[in-house]
């Protein structure tokens, strides 16, 4: 037998096709296509509805493209309407504090408020010395500062009146520590102070909390050592 004498079979399954051998013989070159076999010779449907049937495929040489654009456009329509998924941009950390938003965490700033009982000894010594006006101005502080650190809100008219007799005490003890034969003994501890209060709050904003509440601490202390090294200094020399 010839091969022209085979019938062409591109693309289907021999045992779901049944051709009549010998009957019709076919010429290949006259049937480029499996579409052009009749219908008489094979037991199905043509093979170009052969996506609807459950055949054994080994090579497909003729398919038709996907119709991507019709799916396309279905999509769009079953979305259509809904708004469009956008990630929504990270909180700002320059917003401005709400109203019952701490200085510091729970656990930390009580650290603060427990630093404020080291106050009384530059009080002390301020009335001990003869300075009544640094003895006044430390019993204030104290009090202001008692009253805020219990529970630091930062939009609190508490913090407000405390940042204000702060602002007012530790400017006139610098003041006067600049006029002591020890300056350095003095001023350094009230200046060193006095500058940790704007470092302590760029640590905080940049989420170093802990290093930030002891930077405050420190500032505490630094004034009340400079405070009461200032008083004795006038003290002595005024004997």
């Amino acid at each position: 037998m010839k091969d022209s004498d085979l019938p062409l079979c591109i693309g289907l399954s021999t045992r779901q096709l049944r051709f009549k051998i010998g009957l019709t013989p076919l010429n290949i070159d006259q049937l480029p296509l499996a579409t052009n076999i009749s219908k008489s010779e094979i037991d199905m449907p043509l093979a170009t509805n052969i996506s609807q049937f459950d055949i054994d495929i080994p090579f497909a040489t003729k398919l038709s493209p996907l119709n991507t654009n019709q799916s396309q456009k279905g999509a769009d329509s079953l979305f259509k309407g809904l708004a469009p998924l956008v990630d929504s941009p990270p909180p700002s950390s320059d917003a401005p504090p709400s109203s019952d938003e701490l200085a510091y965490p729970d656990g930390i700033y009580q650290y603060i408020l427990k630093m404020c009982a080291i106050h009384p000894i530059n009080i002390t010594a301020g009335f001990y010395y003869g300075n009544p006006i640094g003895g006044t101005m430390g019993v204030l502080l104290l009090m202001t500062s008692v009253n805020y650190w219990r529970k630091p809100l930062l939009k609190s008219v508490r913090r407000y009146i405390d940042m204000s007799v702060a602002f007012i005490t530790v400017p006139y003890h610098i003041g006067l520590s600049l006029f002591t034969t020890n300056k350095l003994l003095c001023a350094g501890p009230m200046i060193l102070g006095a500058l940790a209060y704007p470092f302590s709050i760029w640590l905080e904003r940049k989420k170093y909390t802990k290093t930030a509440a002891f930077l405050h601490c420190a500032l505490h202390g630094l004034v009340c050592a400079g405070a009461t090294l200032t008083y004795r200094d006038y003290y002595i020399h005024s004997q």
